[in-house]
């Protein structure tokens, strides 16, 4: 037949212009067509983490289990609520999955339920990051994924995914403008414990991405996955205001249903002289969960926690509530054994921050900030009854002063710190900053009669400042020290060569030591209710902190100087700052003897045999200084 020639059921050609604007354009019919008719698609009927499990393949160059996604079971049921909630939290331990179920969420989104979604992380290196390493590889290497790929290049970015029928917008909280982007239908935000509070111009994070969802207020959906922070904070208060959900799992010989808790856990005690890396090696060899039921008390070893975790169900506390809210701790994760978060526990006893660690990232529970302020007869019931300029122990110590400048009048103080304890050797008042030759260069007996000298010299350096970057020029051993408020770090080192506001030059470098003030605080005050029993009184053989037995009301009342109050920012959000409600002149040097404590904790760990000399030069104290 000739060509261009109609027949009865031939359809007419189309005219070569037409198919040559179409081409030049770029128009494909027939995928328009399925574009338009998928974006009036209802969504798949196929579970969530069903469809997950078939779809999802995981980038080798991500984790150690390339291949076809398989979900462990405690992370199906949050995947399936959101079909069924509006929001979804995961107060989850660190290392338990929680990347796999945003993961989850945004393919099913992408594949299933198309709409504009919005991924939101607590700064912009984490943003970065996991769009990089893991939600860019995910989608190229899932056929299912990668087929909603536009082909052009503009169209896939590091922080924006143009898709065919969806975008997907990756931001981070402390970026406002980043957020404040078009509306969106999915929310989905890793670790809001970490996001920044508030900006300088906009509301907090947590409820600037909020806003972006009022488009969408009857269809929109919100995934939480995050490690708690505080006790009060955002994430705990919505866990226990939603269904609360625990993760119960059978005991592998009564088959009694229980939630695994810390006090389940039991690890040897310590045999005398034995060597920590002996000891190390038994905890992490020997500890096990002993079951819940007083009939039974079995032991429930990692193995046996591998295989009944496959028998656990989610159990909710408030089954009524709007929210689905689920808590798991680490030792439910299959490559979570007993020992490590035995052994992890064991060594952070003595440090704040890691002890913070470990509640946070292995219970999955929130770190309790201390009351507003210390209690003068608390404090004084830390009394030992050994006498001043002593070291009343015979555990290697090191020993630290900290000196407080005023116009009126110079305090000091001087602590004895081992690994885990602190005592008070002595506190006094002279008259110029020379004195401190005479009470910083004494040494103190030890209960075998050793003696100790002062290692280290802090001197707050906010009065008088020339006269005590002198006195630190002249004394290696001594560092000037700043208390300042919310440093991005806990301590900040930095380093001066001139006198202040001159250019005028030292007689060599000294360091000057910054430390976080209201962190400080509140460790002290922490450090204060260790040992507290039920009736207010302290258990000195549990304590960590002692003061000598001539300790005077003045003393213990300027430790109580500063008190914790709250007030509303500029921004109308209510803070807690501390404001110091009368002197605090031995407050003052108690925190940054707890500053010292902490740059010195490398040392303390190596004197108390915990850790190894490392090779190379030897840190001294004078180093600290320079």
């Amino acid at each position: 037949m000739p060509s261009g020639t109609l027949t009865k059921n031939s359809a007419p050609p189309i005219p070569i212009r037409s198919r040559l604007y179409a081409r030049r354009k770029g128009y494909r019919h027939k995928r328009f067509r399925e574009t338009v008719a998928s974006g009036f698609a209802p969504p798949g009927n196929l579970p969530t983490p069903d469809w997950a499990e078939k779809s999802i393949e995981l980038s080798p160059r991500v984790g150690p289990k390339p291949g076809p996604l398989r979900l462990y079971p405690y992370q199906r049921r949050p995947l399936e609520c959101l079909k069924t909630y509006e929001q979804v939290l995961c107060l989850w331990a660190a290392q338990t999955g929680k990347t796999i179920i945003i993961q989850t969420f945004l393919g099913y989104v992408i594949d299933q339920d198309p709409g504009p979604v919005m991924v939101v992380y607590p700064d912009e290196k984490t943003c970065k990051k996991r769009s990089r390493k893991h939600i860019k590889p995910m989608i190229k290497d899932s056929p299912v994924l990668a087929r909603h790929l536009t082909g052009r290049k503009d169209d896939f970015q590091l922080y924006e995914f143009i898709l065919d029928r969806c975008n997907v917008v990756m931001a981070w909280s402390g970026s406002p403008a980043q957020m404040a982007s078009e509306p969106i239908r999915y929310l989905i935000r890793d670790e809001i414990g970490k996001f920044a509070g508030q900006t300088a111009t906009e509301a907090g994070s947590i409820n600037l991405s909020e806003v972006r969802l009022r488009a969408y207020e009857y269809v929109s959906k919100i995934l939480d996955v995050t490690t708690p922070s505080l006790k009060d904070s955002y994430e705990c208060n919505t866990f226990e205001s939603g269904t609360a959900e625990e993760y119960f799992v059978p005991c592998p010989h009564c088959k009694t249903m229980q939630v695994i808790t810390w006090k389940q856990i039991k690890y040897p005690d310590i045999i005398p002289d034995e060597k920590p890396s002996d000891y190390k090696t038994r905890v992490k060899r020997d500890t096990y969960a002993e079951c819940s039921n007083p009939a039974c008390k079995g032991k429930i070893t990692n193995n046996d926690m591998a295989r009944i975790i496959w028998d656990g169900e989610w159990r909710a506390r408030n089954p009524g509530a709007d929210i689905a809210t689920f808590h798991l701790a680490a030792w439910y994760a299959p490559y979570v054994t007993f020992g490590k978060i035995a052994w992890d526990w064991l060594s952070a006893q003595g440090d704040l921050d890691k002890l913070r660690h470990v509640i946070n990232s292995h219970f999955a529970e929130g770190w309790e900030v201390p009351g507003e302020s210390a209690d003068e007869n608390h404090i004084l019931l830390h009394k030992a009854s050994y006498p001043p300029d002593t070291v009343p122990t015979t555990e290697p110590v090191i020993l630290v002063g900290t000196a407080d400048i005023h116009k009126e009048h110079q305090d000091y103080v001087i602590r004895a710190h081992s690994l885990r304890k602190s005592w008070l050797v002595n506190y006094g008042t002279y008259v110029s900053i020379d004195e401190l030759d005479e009470v910083f260069e004494a040494e103190y007996p030890d209960l075998d009669g050793n003696l100790h000298g002062v290692k280290l010299v802090m001197i707050d350096s906010k009065y008088s400042t020339p006269a005590v970057y002198e006195y630190c020029v002249e004394h290696p051993h001594a560092v000037p020290i700043r208390g300042e408020e919310n440093l991005r770090t806990v301590v900040k080192p930095s380093v001066t060569e001139n006198y202040p506001n001159s250019m005028r030059k030292l007689g060599r470098p000294i360091r000057l030591w910054n430390i976080d003030s209201r962190y400080f605080r509140e460790q002290l005050l922490i450090y204060l209710s260790h040992g507290m029993n039920n009736d207010g009184t302290i258990d000195l053989g549990q304590a960590d902190w002692f003061i000598h037995r001539d300790v005077t009301a003045r003393y213990a009342k300027e430790l109580c100087g500063d008190k914790k109050i709250k007030r509303k920012n500029r921004m109308g959000y209510e803070e807690e700052v501390w404001k110091q409600v009368g002197p605090n002149h031995f407050g003052d040097l108690e925190i940054y003897q707890l500053g010292a404590r902490h740059i010195l904790r490398p040392q303390l760990e190596i004197i108390s045999g915990v850790r190894q000399q490392p090779k190379g030069p030897k840190v001294t104290y004078q180093t600290l200084g320079r």
